[in-house]
């Protein structure tokens, strides 16, 4: 048995037995030929004729074999990827193509730790279809100087067991830094920009460009795209957070990878000055007031930092020493924040203060501050003060000072637009110490009126209080009263204290006619502390039975107004005498029309010894002498003493009552 030889199979693959020569009886005998077909790899689509070759030479065909083998077939284009010198932080890729060329489609898995460090893979895994293939990039991205990087026997597992074997080989070298060096200057915590200019220069490939960026303070955007033969601007950004030195700069560097494995660095130096102030804050405000300003402090690092606060005066070169800045010492400021400062601020005299606000990590030595300048104008007025007293009742009132000194104070006083306020004309403040100024306001006429108290020092400057003051009209004063017949007289003494400070005349009146005082003007020497006694006489004439009611004023315009009461009663007249006559003699009785209006009086005598005419008209409150004669004996003779009675009589009273005066008489002889 012998069959025809197939070029496609593998030897050893099929075999036929038996495979000796055999012999066959005649006539129907049979014999039993084994096909063995044992492939060990893929065996393509076959077809075999197989021939019994007889003796003499005769072939004749017996059977057909026909059969395949299939499999899983793939391969790699290459087993072996130089890439040549790459520049560090560069890197430079490549393809590589798997094919299947089997029957059966089957996963991949490359062993992608054993490409680390230097090289990279993509797909790392997959599945490749028969007929098909896949496309690799493989990437050299080298981190160390290596002249001679070399990756054997890299392992790609196929899904039916077999394995795929691949070299890499490469060269790591150093970058050659250009020739530009980019320098920035700012201060620290602000921020400076430079351009660098990139070309591409390829004809038909864009670049997309990752850049490196070395220093901490540098930065950039995160990629830069070039199309072919463009030129792009890309722009570093230097934002330094702390200070340099001559001899210690922030350096770093930009390296541009490019895709055929060569690069461009360029080098950086970044140089650091001092902050600039964070604000410059101009403030106004008066004299003697206090002023909080709130100052923001930043913290620009993502841990807590502790500043101490140092507060400077600049101008003037030497500081009043009643102008105060304060507030706290420290401040702690969490990462990544900021915390509000409260600076306290005042000053007792005007003038132009410069300050310079610095808040100081002591640690560090780095700094942020900011210019105050206090522009202070006149205090002003400081304060208003009401008070409101009755007249010439006093009432007193405290004015705390404060001394910020070390040594003790002596303010001088001024009082403007007002006599009615007492006060010490200076004042001393302990130092380091609040002085209480008391003063009293004792007004002397009713109203209305504004004050100013004035403090000078030539260590603390003005101090100005405006005072509003509010005199109440005042009681009256103790009531005179007064008690007397009709026809008489009574004298009583109005007494008043005089509180103004200068030389004064007080006028004086009544309301009603039956009071009245001799002196209507009565000058009064200045007060004093304690005031001065003016007495005023005043007199009660009543003109009918009865009470009456009247009111003294006494007034100045400096000493201001007083009233006095006045009550008198006034009874029926009493007897008066006796007077003595003389026989054949007259004397006068003085006699007063006490009403205010002409008045005829009827007049008689009880004794016809007496005489006087019967009635007299006399003019209102005037005074008359009423002539009484005592006639004596007719015959001459001595006669024992006499006694009479004088009555005059108002028979029109306007009481309505009869009024009778009597006069007792005393006759007597001349003997006598």
């Amino acid at each position: 048995l012998v069959a025809t030889h197939n070029a496609s199979l593998p030897s050893g693959v099929l075999s036929i037995n038996p495979a000796m020569e055999i012999t066959m009886k005649p006539r129907g005998s049979q014999l039993d030929v084994q096909v063995r077909f044992a492939p060990t790899t893929r065996v393509p689509y076959f077809s075999e004729e197989v021939m019994l070759e007889c003796v003499g030479g005769i072939s004749v065909p017996l059977f057909t074999i026909q059969g395949s083998c299939q499999a899983v077939g793939i391969e790699l284009d290459t087993e072996h990827i130089p890439f040549g010198a790459v520049v560090r932080g560069a890197q430079s890729t490549r393809k590589l193509v798997m094919y299947n060329t089997g029957d059966i489609g089957a996963r991949f898995r490359w062993d992608e730790t054993s490409f680390a460090p230097d090289f990279s893979i993509s797909p790392v895994e997959g599945y490749v279809a028969t007929g098909m293939h896949v496309d690799f990039t493989i990437t050299f991205h080298p981190a160390q100087h290596n002249r001679d990087v070399r990756y054997d026997n890299l392992i790609c597992d196929i899904e039916d067991g077999t394995q795929l074997y691949l070299t890499l080989t490469g060269a790591c070298i150093p970058a050659t830094p250009t020739k530009e060096v980019l320098n920035f200057v700012c201060s620290v915590r602000s921020k400076e920009t430079r351009s660098l200019t990139l070309h591409n220069k390829t004809g038909n490939k864009t670049w997309t460009l990752i850049p490196v960026i070395e220093g901490e303070y540098f930065s950039g955007a995160e990629q830069l795209v070039a199309e072919p033969g463009q030129h792009r601007q890309y722009e570093v950004t230097y934002q330094p957070l702390t200070m340099t030195t001559e001899n210690r700069k922030h350096n770093g560097s930009i390296f541009f990878p490019l895709p055929d494995g060569t690069g461009l660095l360029y080098n950086m130096t970044g140089f650091s000055d001092q902050p600039r102030p964070i604000a410059t804050l101009p403030i106004d405000i008066p004299a003697k007031t206090q002023h909080t300003e709130t100052l923001k402090v930043h913290n620009w690092l993502r841990v807590p930092q502790r500043f101490i606060v140092i507060r400077e005066i600049l101008k003037p070169d030497r500081p009043d020493p009643a102008t105060n800045l304060r507030g706290f010492d420290y401040i702690d400021v969490p990462g990544l924040s900021e915390r509000e400062y409260k600076l306290h601020f005042e000053a007792y005299k005007e003038g132009n203060v410069h300050s310079k606000i610095t808040f100081k990590n002591e640690q560090s030595g780095e700094f942020q501050f900011y210019f105050v300048t206090y522009k202070v104008s006149a205090a002003g007025v400081i304060d208003t003060i009401k008070l409101t007293a009755p007249v010439r009742q006093s009432v007193s009132h405290t004015i705390p000072l404060f001394n910020p000194l070390s040594v003790s104070v002596t303010l001088n006083t001024q009082l403007h637009n007002s006599t009615e306020i007492s006060l010490l004309p200076t004042f001393t403040v302990p130092a380091n110490s609040e002085g209480l100024f008391s003063f009293e306001y004792m007004p002397l006429k009713a109203g209305r009126s504004d004050a100013k108290i004035v403090f000078n020092s030539i260590d603390l400057g003005q101090y100005i209080y405006e005072v509003e003051l509010l005199a109440t009209p005042a009681g009256p004063e103790r009531a005179l009263i007064f008690k007397t017949g009709l026809g008489n007289s009574q004298v009583l003494q109005a007494r008043l204290i005089n509180y103004s400070k200068t030389k004064v005349d007080y006028t004086s009146k009544t309301d009603n006619a039956d009071f009245h005082v001799e002196k209507n003007t009565q000058p009064a020497t200045s007060g004093g502390v304690g005031g001065t006694e003016v007495t005023i006489e005043v007199t009660f004439e009543p003109s009918q039975l009865g009470d009456s009611k009247g009111t003294l004023i006494v007034s100045s315009g400096g000493g201001g107004e007083y009233i006095f009461p006045l009550v008198g009663h006034c009874h029926h007249p009493k007897p008066q005498g006796p007077f003595t006559i003389r026989a054949g003699q007259s004397i006068p009785v003085q006699f007063k029309n006490v009403f205010p209006t002409p008045t005829t009086f009827l007049l008689s005598v009880d004794n016809s010894l007496f005489s006087v005419k019967q009635s007299e008209l006399i003019r209102a409150k005037k005074t008359i002498n009423i002539m009484v004669t005592y006639n004596g004996s007719p015959s001459g003779q001595a006669l024992p003493t006499q006694t009479g009675k004088l009555i005059i009589t108002n028979p029109k009273s306007t009481s309505g009552q009869t009024i009778h005066w009597v006069f007792y008489l005393k006759g007597v002889s001349e003997k006598h």
